[in-house]
């Protein structure tokens, strides 16, 4: 039942970034280390980060800034 919460957050946020032009949470832009798994979620947004080079919803990339 844990997975399956991790799971539908983790593609939730996916989907509000891409869809919805969300902020991506920290495990888009920082990833999570296998050795933290269980013990950090990064589901906190990142307002400043960029989830990759050819994101077209990152600010980093359009340079414009996430919808308040």
């Amino acid at each position: 039942m844990k997975d399956l919460r991790d799971f539908t957050i983790r593609y939730t946020q996916f989907f509000d970034h891409y869809l919805k032009a969300a902020p991506p949470p920290k495990w888009m832009t920082r990833g999570l280390p296998f050795k933290l798994k269980g013990i950090e979620s990064r589901y906190e947004l990142d307002v400043d980060g960029s989830c990759g080079k050819d994101c077209p919803v990152c600010p980093v990339n359009e340079k414009s800034s996430f919808p308040q």
